[in-house]
């Protein structure tokens, strides 16, 4: 990685807007097309072509609450300069995957992929917090004639670019918003298989005693006494609520 880029990854947390700052959006999924390989190698470096526009792309993984999913994996894929993709090289060109920090915090360098016939400019993702389900989505990029056309172009899943540089390399950043187990859906659904039952009893006795944001339904610091009876109040099918 040059000296040129090591700066721009450094700044790209100053330029990102704040999370509390970041109006929190729920990412919706989308296809994942017939190109995703599994066991991409751990990386947030995708650049290949260090002669073509490239994107510096930051952001932040969240929960339904808008609050920090930290450690949440993230699996970038996409096509080349030229459209294509790399399904079968053991270099696993332009994928990659990665582990949001501490502070749920990503980055991300690659080439800015080129359309090819049917589809505009975009970015394949998998995302998944510590207790949620996938989310399997693609980004997008503002001002692509071809959006107008996608089927599965949705204006919400644009990256949001801070800037454009002379050379055409941009500088942008996304925010993860996960539908983590206990949306005000189904709060007590802490696995998502929209039905409160043994294993989300177990999630509560498992964190009995301690503080954390996902199973202290009554948000008084504790899991206890008062969060197992949300649980069994919700005994059953969510979707018989």
């Amino acid at each position: 990685m040059t000296l040129w880029a090591n700066c721009i990854i450094g700044s790209l947390i100053l330029l990102a807007p704040p999370g509390d700052e970041i109006e929190c959006i729920p990412t919706n999924d989308d296809v994942q097309g017939p190109f995703y390989r599994e066991g991409a190698p751990e990386r947030t470096d995708l650049v290949v072509e260090v002669d073509e526009p490239i994107l510096f792309l930051s952001g932040e993984v969240v929960g339904w609450d808008c609050r920090p999913i930290p450690g949440a994996w993230i699996d970038f894929w996409q096509a080349n300069v030229d459209g294509d993709y790399d399904n079968t090289s053991i270099e696993f060109l332009y994928r990659g995957q990665q582990f949001a920090d501490e502070d749920a915090r990503w980055t991300l360098q690659t080439n800015i992929p080129a359309p090819y016939p049917g589809r505009p400019k975009h970015l394949h993702v998998k995302v998944q917090g510590e207790l949620s389900n996938i989310l399997t989505t693609q980004l997008y990029f503002p001002n692509d004639p071809e959006n107008a056309s996608d089927p599965f172009y949705e204006k919400s899943r644009e990256i949001v670019v801070l800037e454009e540089l002379p050379n055409g390399d941009l500088i942008g950043t996304f925010q993860f918003q996960l539908e983590e187990p206990g949306s005000p859906t189904c709060p007590a659904d802490f696995d998502g298989n929209g039905t409160v039952d043994g294993q989300d009893l177990a999630f509560i006795l498992a964190y009995w005693g301690l503080d954390s944001p996902v199973y202290d339904l009554d948000e008084d610091g504790v899991v206890g006494g008062s969060d197992l009876t949300v649980v069994l109040a919700a005994w059953g099918n969510c979707n018989n609520r």
